[in-house]
Parts: structure tokens; C-alpha cells; sequence
């Protein structure tokens, strides 16, 4: 008999400002996360979630606030890059390699969000 696998997830909140990789796991700092705005400013901050689960997963994702009629859920889509740099580095690059960068911002469609395990 096969005996089943328990699945465990991750959830990080983070700065929006934060760079996620799928190829690495973001560093939790708590005294990013102090939000506050002034009267009519938008605040921003991500949630990068992730799990051991065989492939991939689509979520219900559901904000429950009283304020939920302005909040504004999207997804971090990612981008190929082929060359990341034009030959000349240095070290303000979060990476220098090809490969799939955290970039374009998309509403949800449905409520649902695709996750992909360990990414």
C-alpha cells in the first residue's frame, strides 16, 4: 500500500518591493511590513506562498475585510529573459543569469491563482 504524502505549505508576506525568484526562497523581514499610508495613498505589500505538492495547485483566493471593495488582488507573473545584462555588471543586479524574472502584475481572473510546487 502506497502511504500518503503530507503536503506542507509556506507563506511569507513581504515589502512589494521584494524581487521573488522561484528559484529562491525570499528572507522574511518583519520591520518591512509596518504599513501606513497618508488619506488617499495606495499601500502595497505580497504575499510568495509555495508548497511540496506533486506539481501544481490553483487557489480560491478570497479577501475578507471591511474594506475589501478597495482592495485590489494580482498576481507576479514571470518573464523569460535571455540577457540580463548588456556585459557590463555590477553589483546593484539582483541577478545577471537568463532564466525567469518575477515582472508582470495581472488581476485575478475568478478569484483563482496558480501555484507552482516549490516555486
Amino acid at each position: 500500500m502506497f502511504k500518503q504524502k503530507e503536503v506542507k505549505y509556506e507563506m511569507k508576506l513581504l515589502s512589494s518591493l521584494v524581487k521573488v525568484f522561484q528559484d529562491e526562497t525570499p528572507v522574511y523581514q518583519p520591520e518591512c511590513l509596518k504599513l501606513s499610508a497618508l488619506w488617499g495613498e495606495t499601500v502595497s505589500f505580497q504575499a510568495a506562498y509555495t508548497g511540496d505538492y506533486f506539481m501544481r495547485e490553483r487557489l480560491d483566493v478570497k479577501v475578507v475585510s471591511p474594506i475589501e471593495k478597495w482592495i485590489r488582488v494580482r498576481t507576479v507573473e514571470q518573464v523569460p529573459v535571455g540577457r540580463a545584462t548588456n556585459g557590463i555588471v555590477d553589483d546593484n543586479y539582483l541577478k545577471t543569469t537568463s532564466g525567469l524574472y518575477p515582472d508582470l502584475l495581472r488581476d485575478l481572473k475568478d478569484g483563482k491563482a496558480i501555484v507552482c510546487s516549490h516555486q
